[in-house]
């Protein structure tokens, strides 16, 4: 069957949609039994695995995803660009975002940023260490006051209280209120500790410790946590490169977020098991000699995918023909 879809990320959603549509009519008897063909994989592989996590569908990539796509990198380089971004509210609440996904959920689900993201919707927050300091400590403060009101009059009879005088939460609210407020600042108080305080230059093995003593109290029971130790070790390692080459020792930030991109950019992670949990997104090439009971194919474009045959412009076909009897060289238009 043939699907028109308009742009990747609609192609996406039906993919999702035709891969589960023949679960549920059990054409395949699992995910594992699903390809889907890839003509640029580095292009369409970040759409397609982010539409099936969404849909909490497991999936394997042939080769990988790239680390810096992960939750965990992520997390780490809005951290590292927090104090060059002014601690703003957007870039903090995108950080915690990031940190939520990277986290396993029994802790992740302290990192209630759609809870933050409303309370902190304030000029209070606007940016700054100090601003954020304030704010969260005035919303616990705003949210103990909101608590005992609601105490006090919850203890008035019905008929006794004055309608003007009534909460505008019930004790069960203000207290949730107070809970995500202390939360907001538990939350704020590790990625301060994380982000705040960098030097401006330090040798590589500094800015490898540096970055293990801040940020695995805050992962380390990341699942991604082990790889991006090796992260750390590389750039532990550029110290000896730069002693041996007689380079000066002292690496800036901007000098280290850039290694840092590149480390991440270089490490692959592996993602699902072949034909054995998920749908198999794979490579063209990697598909040859391998069956399916369900194959999809993204992207078919009359003359791009699958690609017109060409001749050889060094070796015409009218010149392969003439060469043996009969011809012995194949035919590239054919």
């Amino acid at each position: 069957a043939l699907v028109s879809a308009p742009g990747e990320s609609r192609t996406a959603v039906e993919i999702v949609r035709e891969v589960l549509r023949a679960v549920r009519d059990g054409v395949i008897a699992g995910f594992h039994e699903t390809a889907i063909i890839l003509r640029q994989p580095e292009d369409e592989v970040p759409i397609l695995t982010e539409a099936f996590r969404l849909r909490l569908v497991p999936f394997f990539v042939e080769g990988g995803t790239p680390f810096a796509q992960r939750p965990l990198a992520r997390a780490v380089t809005a951290l590292a660009g927090l104090e060059s971004e002014s601690f703003s509210r957007q870039a903090i609440l995108k950080a915690m975002e990031w940190i939520a996904a990277a986290l396993p959920p029994d802790s992740a689900q302290v990192w209630d940023v759609a809870e933050w993201r409303a309370l902190t919707n304030q000029p209070s927050f606007l940016a700054g260490i100090q601003s954020w300091d304030e704010g969260t400590e005035g919303l616990i403060r705003e949210a103990i006051r909101v608590l005992r009101e609601a105490e006090a009059l919850a203890e008035v009879p019905d008929q006794d209280a004055d309608d003007d005088r009534r909460p505008a939460l019930s004790v069960p609210g203000a207290e949730r209120r107070l809970r995500v407020a202390r939360a907001l600042r538990e939350g704020w108080e590790a990625i301060r500790l994380v982000a705040s305080g960098w030097p401006h230059a330090a040798s590589w093995r500094d800015w490898a410790q540096l970055l293990q003593q801040r940020l695995e109290p805050l992962f380390k029971s990341a699942e991604d946590w082990p790889a991006f130790s090796t992260v750390l070790d590389e750039i532990g390692l550029l110290t000896g490169v730069t002693d041996r080459a007689g380079i000066e020792a002292s690496v800036s930030r901007a000098r280290l977020a850039a290694a840092l991109q590149e480390s991440l950019a270089s490490l692959s992670c592996p993602e699902g098991r072949f034909m054995q949990r998920g749908v198999n997104l794979i490579s063209a090439v990697a598909a040859r000699g391998l069956r399916f009971p369900l194959v999809i194919i993204p992207g078919l474009e009359e003359g791009r995918f699958p690609a017109r045959l060409r001749q050889d412009p060094l070796l015409l076909d009218a010149e392969r023909r003439k060469i043996g009897r009969p011809p012995r060289l194949p035919l590239k238009s054919q």
